[in-house]
């Protein structure tokens, strides 16, 4: 967690404490009648995430065994890395109809989540009688960090509560859904293509890169969900600890923006097949993304 988050936290926390004492002066009312109104806070927590199965970028390249060109060699890989596991902040009011029902709006904040993924492909072709011969081959490095926003609007009951002296302990289950706003910064530090193709008609060798550079930022929406529940502490004077676990359904995005799909391309016109064509585009793969997260909030009430 950065020192501006960390910052962020305590002087959240101390506005929350210096909040319950202006609250405070009505500890002498009776439990019921006080939780009844509006309570504000902040949570921070960690989340593991979930990625679908996917890929962000894609190597195309045409079939020419539809021409009876077969093929001699291909050999291909990928590897993919995800942050599994990030911190998480937040901040929430809540409006109290009783002690058992309120409803409320969060904010949450996921930041720098990171996704790498690297690939290769190499292709040979060639046909039966050796008149025409294709090697293609690429590779490609791609690198994104995310940003999260997410706004819900969440209901929660307490079916169960226990009065302990001037403290109060209840159990409660939540139920909430929202938006995700994605803050994409995507970089392709080396991409690199080579199309070599020979035929009685023409020769021709091609190559792209390495070193091309894509930056790009970009937004995206996506609907949320959560479900969960947890245990919530009241006292009279000090602020409530509310302490939860949750799982999230946070949207499907897209990694690669789609605008436009095809990155990298390298073509070459042969006459007597179809045009021979390598190229790195993105996936255009919507993919959802999943955590389970255990939060704790504190509160003024």
């Amino acid at each position: 967690m950065s020192g501006l988050t960390s910052r962020a936290i305590v002087v959240s926390i101390a506005f929350v404490f210096a909040l319950q004492l202006c609250f405070a002066q009505e500890s002498s009312m009776p439990y019921d009648q006080r939780i009844k109104g509006l309570e504000i806070g902040i949570s921070t927590g960690y989340s593991w995430l979930n990625l679908e199965s996917g890929r962000a970028l894609l190597f195309d390249t045409n079939d020419l065994t539809q021409n009876e060109i077969t093929v001699n060699e291909q050999a291909s890989g990928i590897n993919q890395e995800f942050d599994q596991s990030k911190a998480q902040i937040g901040l929430f009011a809540n409006w109290n109809f009783s002690k058992r029902l309120s409803i409320g709006v969060q904010w949450d904040l996921l930041q720098q989540i990171e996704y790498r993924e690297n690939a290769f492909i190499t292709q040979s072709y060639l046909d039966s009688r050796g008149e025409i011969s294709v090697n293609n081959s690429g590779r490609y490095a791609f690198g994104s960090t995310t940003d999260i926003n997410v706004l819900w609007l969440s209901f929660k009951w307490s079916p169960i509560a226990f009065n302990l002296g001037k403290n109060h302990l209840s159990i409660y289950l939540k139920a909430a859904a929202g938006s995700s706003f994605y803050s994409l910064s995507n970089r392709i530090p080396d991409a690199f293509l080579s199309l070599d193709f020979m035929s009685p008609a023409a020769v021709g060798n091609f190559r792209l890169g390495p070193g091309e550079i894509v930056n790009q930022d970009f937004n995206q929406q996506a609907w949320a969900w959560q479900v969960g529940g947890g245990f919530s502490l009241r006292s009279t004077v000090i602020p409530g600890i509310r302490l939860g676990l949750f799982y999230s359904g946070l949207g499907s995005f897209i990694q690669q923006d789609v605008s436009p799909a095809e990155l990298f391309v390298l073509t070459a016109v042969n006459s007597q097949a179809n045009d021979q064509f390598i190229n790195i585009s993105s996936s255009q793969q919507a993919r959802s993304l999943r955590s389970l997260s255990l939060a704790i909030e504190i509160f003024a009430w």
